[in-house]
């Protein structure tokens, strides 16, 4: 992924994305077709943002993307902080499968 790396595993049945770097315009596209291609597995994928360095406006504007389209696609994400979370409250995001803490 362009400015950003992907770690990809299994956890409980869920499939764990943790992304590491500056998450760009170009990385969250490139995030958001992986998702796709997960989600097409049927299986519940977490988004782990924690140890993302930076976000520019089309990365939180992805994010917003992708937790207001969660529901449909069993996509949790997780590792916001504080900040982060008050974005996406404030671009009217959904925000029941959000979480502020990260689980390693």
């Amino acid at each position: 992924m362009a400015g950003i790396r992907l770690n990809r595993w299994i956890e409980g049945g869920r499939r764990v994305l943790r992304l590491l770097g500056t998450f760009v315009g170009a990385a969250a596209r490139e995030l958001l077709t992986q998702i796709q291609l997960e989600a097409e597995r049927d299986i519940v994928i977490d988004v782990d943002v924690a140890l993302v360095s930076g976000f520019d406006e089309v990365g939180v504007a992805a994010l917003a993307r992708l937790a207001e389209s969660s529901d449909e696609r069993r996509i949790a994400l997780r590792g916001l902080s504080t900040h982060q979370l008050r974005i996406l409250r404030y671009l009217g995001a959904g925000l029941s499968q959000v979480g502020a803490g990260s689980q390693p």
